[in-house]
């Protein structure tokens, strides 16, 4: 399942990403993997998240980032969840431009049966179309 936190800048997507992280590492059986593109929140997580700074492999594109996700999934099978955190700078994306990526990240979670958690930085309400599929979860401080 593909659950998107979404919200303006500033409105606590993060810190909404990083409790949910937390919780979920207390209840599950498998791996948690948490991405950002830097390390500023690595010691805000619990000690058995798998933290991946994203900055230090120089993506820089959507195909390379889904990629980037496959090659950690195909490593790992017991990832019952993965979180995605500022997710449109991983992809260089709008989020009108991000159809394709999210059909795609949706099939890696269920190919893979992990949940996947993405951080949006965007009005929830200006969101496409598409992403009414998705489990929408807005934020607001």
């Amino acid at each position: 399942m593909i659950n998107v936190i979404c919200g303006k800048k500033g409105s606590g997507k993060t810190k909404k990403l990083i409790d949910s992280a937390n919780d979920c590492v207390q209840k599950s059986k498998g791996s948690v993997v948490f991405m950002d593109d830097n390390n500023r929140y690595m010691y805000d997580l619990h000690r058995d998240i798998r933290f991946v700074d994203t900055s230090q492999y120089k993506i820089g594109n959507a195909e390379r980032f889904i990629g980037f996700i496959l090659g950690i999934s195909s490593q790992n099978f017991d990832i019952e969840a993965m979180y995605i955190d500022a997710f449109l700078r991983h992809t260089g994306l709008e989020p009108k431009e991000l159809e394709q990526v999210m059909q795609k990240l949706e099939k890696i979670g269920e190919g893979f049966n992990m949940d996947i958690y993405i951080s949006l930085s965007s009005d929830p309400e200006e969101l496409p179309e598409f992403f009414s599929k998705y489990n929408i979860m807005k934020s607001y401080l």
